[in-house]
């Protein structure tokens, strides 16, 4: 007789070994009571498939937004300080197209490196994940789409100290784009918000119905997957601040894809594939993964560094044998996709990729802030 600890056969009740290779919760004595069970089974299984797959997918895409940002860093940042009730975090420009160094010495726990991973974009990550997000999703019967939440509380109250602009402004009362799969009974659903930790929300995939309840305010605005996206692409089309910033990160985005592209193409696994691997397989592949998308962004990094070392010292030399010229030195960076880009922007082109109060803002209303930045910072 079996134990109450013992799983038992979901077919005739005995002590049970053998479990469905798909849901991985079902149980049985062997493979004669899983086939005489499956028509019974297959419903529920692929249900609970679903969700192991996207929970997976919003996880992974969380570790490929963290190690995105922190290998791509691009603002300077003075100070981190946990004040008990807040967490305030002092920052200065961001040169077009320039990759810094992470603070890691400003950090005191791994919640802070998160946040400040997150806080510092609106709903950019929705834009420049979301061709990764639905390569993950491929192949399964869902509806991605893009919401708009108004958050009932703020977890983690953040205060950024812009101290170019010497404004001060903070998370609350702040609307929050995240990712939504549903299932085609429209049901039950699944909220992706790989960017939650600005606002101390740290899972990554919730119920549609809990994060609805229990975290929006008033009405969810649903929109169409891409919207992001979308208007991202179209900041990058203007000839203006913003829009030499969207083509400078989205020179990144690019170069991100081609990564997860060659690690598709050198292991023989997609991330579809990657995602339905058993529990301890999972893990597995997934760390190194991880291992392989953070040495390329290494590498692009150093790249990039040591190219505009070598623009910086060509450009001095010009500015020796032109000294006499009444035209000064031009000094911020352009972004790298620029056509004809030399490594240098015109003097009117200053950028700074800050918030106008809310943190949720397009980049195609930062233009006017973007402009009183001290530019040229090293």
């Amino acid at each position: 007789m079996s134990s109450p600890q013992s799983p038992v056969c979901a077919s005739c009740g005995a002590v049970a070994s053998k479990q469905c290779d798909d849901c991985k919760t079902a149980m049985y004595c062997g493979t004669t009571c899983q086939k005489l069970d499956w028509s019974a089974h297959k419903t529920s299984c692929r249900k609970d498939d679903l969700a192991l797959v996207v929970k997976r997918a919003g996880q992974l895409l969380q570790d490929i937004f963290y190690v995105y940002r922190e290998k791509t860093f691009d603002r300077d940042v003075f100070k981190v300080e946990d004040t008990g009730d807040r967490l305030v975090i002092e920052t200065g420009c961001t040169d077009i197209g320039v990759i810094k160094q992470f603070p890691h010495h400003l950090i005191r726990s791994e919640e802070h490196k998160r946040i400040l991973l997150s806080v510092l974009y609106g709903n950019e990550p929705i834009a420049y994940l979301h061709d990764i997000f639905l390569k993950m999703l491929h192949g399964l019967d869902v509806k991605v789409v893009e919401l708009a939440v108004n958050l009932k509380s703020i977890a983690e109250v953040v205060y950024i100290v812009d101290k170019v602009n010497n404004v001060k402004k903070n998370n609350r009362g702040t609307s929050h784009n995240v990712m939504g799969v549903g299932i085609p009974d429209g049901k039950s659903g699944w909220i992706c918000d790989p960017s939650g930790a600005k606002f101390g929300l740290w899972d990554v995939v919730t119920q549609v119905t809990d994060h609805v309840k229990n975290r929006a305010q008033r009405k969810v605005v649903v929109m169409p997957r891409g919207t992001a996206k979308a208007a991202s692409e179209k900041a990058a089309t203007l000839d203006d601040d913003s829009g030499h910033q969207a083509r400078a990160v989205w020179k990144i985005v690019n170069v991100l894809n081609d990564i997860i592209s060659d690690w598709e193409t050198e292991t023989k696994l997609s991330l579809p594939a990657l995602l339905r691997q058993p529990g301890v397989m999972f893990a597995k592949i997934r760390a190194s993964f991880i291992e392989f998308v953070e040495h390329k962004l290494d590498r692009f990094a150093q790249e990039q560094t040591s190219k505009r070392a070598l623009q910086s010292e060509a450009q001095s030399k010009k500015v020796t044998v032109d000294n006499g010229s009444s035209q000064k030195s031009k000094g911020a960076y352009r972004d790298f996709d620029d056509p004809g880009f030399n490594g240098f922007d015109t003097d009117d082109d200053d950028d700074d990729d800050e918030y106008e109060g809310d943190f949720e803002e397009s980049l195609v209303d930062r233009t006017a802030e973007v402009r009183s930045c001290g530019r040229f910072r090293r």
